[in-house]
């Protein structure tokens, strides 16, 4: 997997691109706590890349979803495909989707 990283400010934007699995989820782990060393405090992650989104990457959303909002940060996901989008609802993370005009 291949995460695009954009960092401005306090922020940070996030594209996995391909399957969010055990090594997708390992990378967007370094990707996000390389952002949180240098100060980001907003992290956006955009899935309209993703292809599939396996426990490993439910596990990263939901422990730096909480782990950013009690650190009074925020983690907000977007563009998710509708067999990732049942997952996350699944999982209890879709509190952290940003709404869209299609919902």
């Amino acid at each position: 997997m291949n995460v695009l990283s954009e960092e401005n400010g306090d922020k940070l934007r996030l594209t996995p691109v391909g399957k969010l699995d055990t090594f997708g989820a390992q990378e967007l782990e370094l990707q996000l706590l390389r952002g949180l060393r240098s100060g980001i405090r907003v992290a956006h992650v955009d899935l309209s890349q993703v292809t599939f989104l396996g426990s490993a990457g439910i596990r990263f959303f939901i422990q730096y979803y909480k782990q950013m909002k009690a650190n009074l940060g925020s983690l907000s996901l977007s563009g998710p495909n509708s067999s990732v989008r049942t997952v996350l609802n699944l999982s209890g993370i879709s509190e952290a989707l940003e709404p869209t005009s299609g919902n």
